[in-house]
């Protein structure tokens, strides 16, 4: 992969662009220089996006591909540039950038599931099941315990910091007051990365995965 000096028509000049011109900047598509582009979108001659790219070709096929570096009131003019210097880098060494980034959006996506907390969690889970149950009275109790005794112990927590020491810290205060619902309305697994399971159930369950390989299962 290369970048293609001049696939924006000027040569090789770079930074072509001032802070004043990409905040005023009208529809189009307006080159920085060295495959850097700030992309800006309208819509009934209002302004709707303005848009930070870098573009590239294929050095064998010419085939144009775009690399999203970002909006414009995130990423700064300075920092845009930055980046695209770091993709012609890229380029230099025989590195395609899109490529390059896909592992850091992995990255991202499973680090943003980690953090996801269980009350978000489970009501995910229930919207995506609620027409599964057996009628409309169990899923709203199963709802309102969960609610009840989960959510003030670990609702705002990420579901991946929820251990042993919580759920028991949720059970044992009901264990024997309220025993059916401390061994069914609040039966679920959770598995750390996957390392590590807690059962907590003695009725036929149904595993439906959360973010990060967590599990809630449902009780019928």
């Amino acid at each position: 992969m290369t970048y293609v000096p001049g696939v924006d028509g000027e040569g090789t000049t770079i930074n072509r662009l001032s802070d004043r011109r990409v905040r005023t900047a009208k529809a189009g598509m307006h080159a920085d220089g060295g495959g850097l582009y700030l992309r800006v979108t309208a819509r009934a001659s209002e302004v709707v996006n303005r848009y930070w790219l870098f573009r590239y070709s294929h050095r064998g096929t010419d085939k144009d591909r775009q690399l999203g570096i970002g909006p414009l009131d995130t990423v700064t003019l300075a920092a845009a540039r930055a980046t695209a210097r770091e993709c012609r880098e890229q380029l230099m060494v025989g590195q395609d950038p899109v490529e390059q980034r896909k592992p850091q959006r992995a990255a991202q996506a499973l680090a943003d599931a980690k953090a996801m907390t269980f009350d978000p969690c489970r009501d995910a889970y229930i919207a995506a099941h609620r027409a599964g149950w057996r009628n409309v009275k169990h899923a709203n109790q199963w709802t309102a315990t969960l609610k009840t005794y989960v959510t003030p112990v670990f609702g705002h927590l990420p579901v991946g910091s929820i251990d042993t020491g919580l759920v028991l810290k949720v059970l044992e205060p009901i264990w024997t007051v309220k025993p059916e619902t401390a061994t069914s309305s609040l039966t679920f697994d959770l598995r750390p990365n996957g390392a590590t399971s807690l059962r907590f159930q003695r009725k036929r369950k149904q595993p439906i995965p959360c973010p990060d390989d967590h599990v809630l299962n449902a009780v019928e």
